[in-house]
């Protein structure tokens, strides 16, 4: 079927059409044409005042329940939160149940392969998550995985995470793994400081992030392996990652959507949405980050989409669970912590995919639709009427919001949200 983008002001600085409004004609899930004027008889004329399109958002490390815990979020209501978060790629973790650590599970996800977004499975890198055995990764390599973590649960035996990083050396695996030690904050709640102090909650110190950063460089330093580190939150682990880079290690960097936005200043209210991993952090901290972010030290940013039932969430704080529901704001969330239209689509479409090593999404003719189209100044309000995953647990919710995902093209697959 053909469909005619009509004068569209395209945003990917990757792109020779970038920074101009023009018509865009789809054909087949390819990019036929790109011109100032086109007129197509046969197709279906999609015209909205002010409509930007880049290349679609690619996320690292969202979480799914299916299997074993749809009853928090399933294959369906992911793909539809994301969709309207204007992603069509997620590299989704592995703790489920059962957990994603042999090829079974892992071609489980490739038969979800009928929904809007694209969903790549992270293998687990050890048995259960449980971090004591490492998995047959190169079976599930073959079997499509896209990248090997524990996800939710860092990697706390250093000889498991060396032998997993010289594991996957002869197909050049990706390793990603949480900068934490929870070993050495068994009960933490928020982020060590004044905030935790007044408020008698057992605080996360940085050390626990960077501890766990500084091993991991060593190994990835002995193998020469590859590793993805997720979720920085501190001004202390980019020193760290700021230097490996410039050593020439193969190492990435990824920040949470709310570590760029809120400070554990927002904890004061013992609201339990502001209860995540990693911690909120300070001001500084979260100042540093944004630099990182934009001087290339942190590469991407993730939304860390962890939904969470609402009986483990609307409690006590220090009962509540870590997790946040957050997929469905990041962009609108990156426009609030000062990231300019024109930087956003690097952030969130093209460092995730040359980390993961998918094809780079471009705005090209010839080229596979691989898209978003959004009205970056119309205001909405994330509310039960527009929230499309099963947790209703964001820090934006109830809040009106500024940009608005009008529709996702993947391929052949189209989804337009109007």
């Amino acid at each position: 079927m053909l469909r005619l983008l009509r004068q569209v002001h395209i945003t990917d600085p990757s792109s020779s059409h970038h920074g101009h409004i023009l018509d865009l004609l789809l054909d087949g899930g390819q990019i036929a044409a790109i011109a100032p004027k086109l007129d197509i008889a046969a197709a279906e004329v999609i015209e909205v005042p002010q409509m930007h399109v880049s290349p679609g958002w690619c996320d690292i490390g969202a979480w799914v329940g299916d299997p074993g815990y749809e009853h928090r979020e399933d294959f369906h209501s992911l793909a539809q939160a994301a969709a309207r978060g204007g992603y069509t790629d997620i590299a989704i973790w592995p703790n489920t149940c059962p957990v994603v650590d042999s090829k079974a599970e892992v071609r489980y996800v490739h038969q979800q392969q009928h929904l809007p977004v694209r969903l790549h499975p992270i293998g687990a890198l050890t048995r259960g998550c449980q971090g004591k055995e490492i998995t047959e990764m190169h079976d599930m390599r073959h079997a499509g995985a896209i990248a090997f973590s524990d996800g939710l649960h860092p990697v706390q035996h250093a000889g498991v995470m060396l032998r997993a990083m010289q594991y996957v050396l002869p197909f050049d695996g990706l390793i990603v793994n949480r900068p934490f030690d929870p070993s050495m904050v068994p009960e933490g709640q928020i982020h060590e400081g004044e905030v935790s102090t007044l408020l008698g909650l057992k605080g996360i110190p940085t050390l626990s992030e960077v501890l766990m950063l500084q091993r991991d460089i060593h190994l990835l330093r002995y193998t020469s392996s590859r590793l993805l580190v997720y979720g920085v939150s501190s001004a202390a682990s980019i020193e760290w990652i700021r230097r490996a880079k410039a050593e020439g290690l193969r190492i990435w960097a990824s920040v949470p959507i709310m570590n760029l936005l809120y400070t554990e200043e927002d904890v004061r209210t013992f609201d339990t949405r502001f209860k995540v991993l990693p911690p909120l952090r300070s001001a500084t901290d979260r100042a540093a980050l944004r630099q990182a972010l934009r001087d290339g030290t942190i590469d991407c940013v993730v939304s860390n989409h962890l939904p969470v039932a609402a009986e483990h969430k609307e409690m006590e704080f220090a009962f509540a669970d870590f997790g946040a529901s957050t997929i469905q704001t990041v962009w609108q969330a990156l426009r609030q912590a000062g990231f300019s239209i024109e930087m956003i689509p690097e952030l969130l479409a093209h460092r995730p995919r040359e980390i993961l090593g998918l094809p780079p999404a471009t705005i090209e003719e010839s080229e596979t639709a691989n898209l978003v189209c959004y009205t970056p100044h119309t205001p909405w309000t994330l509310d039960h009427s527009t929230n499309r995953s099963k947790s209703l647990h964001s820090p934006w919710f109830a809040q009106q919001l500024t940009g608005h995902i009008r529709g996702i093209v993947r391929g052949n697959a189209w989804m337009w949200l109007d």
